[in-house]
C-alpha cells in the first residue's frame, strides 16, 4: 500500500518563481471555463517576466 503524499502540483523543478493561483469553481479547465480571468491573471503574473525592456 503506498500511504505517501501525491508530488506537488508545482513540481520541484528549478523554476525561479512559481504560484499555484486556484480559481474558485472552475474545474481542471480554468483557461476554458473563465478565459477572462485566466488571460488577466497570466497578464499579471507572467507577462512582465516574457517581456524585456
Amino acid at each position: 500500500m503506498n500511504l505517501r503524499p501525491p508530488p506537488s502540483p508545482l513540481g520541484s523543478g528549478s523554476i525561479p518563481h512559481k504560484e499555484m493561483v486556484l480559481f474558485e469553481d472552475a474545474g481542471h479547465f480554468a483557461v476554458w471555463s473563465m478565459p477572462n480571468k485566466f488571460l488577466q491573471e497570466l497578464n499579471a503574473r507572467v507577462r512582465s517576466l516574457a517581456v524585456q525592456p
